[in-house]
């Protein structure tokens, strides 16, 4: 579909999109880079838990690269596989990551379990998707602009879903992080992880769910690409870091 002129809170969405999508593949660089280094499977889970954390915001970038190449925008299909695809893997890359750590006797049924729920999920987006004169709007979502959808239907019911059981898991590692580890750069690691698991879960609230204006959507934003680095740095936290906490590399 064809679009000549745009407002600037579209195009300035679109922007944001794209300025935090290259942001956060460059920490998933690096974590890859450190996974192939020590033959890590946890660490490439996180990797691909931060690549499709990210993934409702791709539409948005990527459309915003496509308009200014080619004056069109991405059809309703396109933008909602786009943004959907990765939601059911947020759940399983971080529980694999979860069960791994901290409940391994419970791996195999958690996996099982959510692995159904992620086929059912993937069933349900393509049928509707595909499906001719099937009510989309009402079971997946809108698209307030080009490049900014609201969820609606099943996919805000599993999105609700994920951030219960997926954010009382995270809080719990976080927990156990500080509370009963003797490192101290383990505790720091869990403090890291809490404060950004808050300021993602407010930010990715506010930004799906309530219309912005200029102002507001750059502060969600700006909250969201602070989550990011606060991951980054619970998860992989750089050597001049650590010296500004006083942290030794064998606490």
């Amino acid at each position: 579909m064809t679009v000549e002129n745009l407002d600037l809170l579209t195009q300035f969405t679109g922007f944001l999109s794209i300025f935090g999508t290259v942001t956060l593949f460059y920490f998933i660089i690096v974590i890859i880079n450190k996974a192939r280094r020590y033959h890590d499977k946890v660490l490439y889970a996180f990797a691909l838990f931060l690549i499709t954390l990210n993934s409702p915001w791709y539409p948005s970038g990527f459309c915003y690269v496509y308009w200014l190449f080619t004056k069109e925008v991405f059809t309703y299909d396109i933008y909602m596989i786009l943004g959907n695809i990765g939601i059911p893997i947020v759940t399983l890359s971080w529980f694999y990551i979860y069960t791994n750590l901290v409940a391994q006797k419970s791996k195999t049924k958690i996996m099982i379990f959510l692995g159904v729920i992620f086929i059912l999920f993937y069933f349900l987006l393509f049928f509707f998707i595909l499906m001719p004169g099937s009510p989309k709007e009402m079971l997946i979502g809108i698209l307030n602009n080009p490049f900014d959808s609201e969820y609606r239907g099943f996919v805000l019911i599993y999105i609700i879903f994920s951030f219960i059981v997926s954010d009382s898991t995270i809080f719990h590692f976080c927990y156990i992080s500080i509370k009963e580890s003797n490192s101290k750069i383990t505790r720091w690691n869990g403090i890291f992880f809490a404060i950004s698991t808050i300021l993602y879960l407010v930010g990715a609230l506010i930004d799906g769910f309530v219309i912005l204006d200029l102002i507001s959507l750059i502060i969600v934003r700006i909250i969201i690409f602070f989550a990011a680095i606060l991951f980054y740095l619970g998860l992989l936290m750089p050597k001049f870091f650590k010296k500004l906490l006083k942290i030794d590399n064998d606490s």
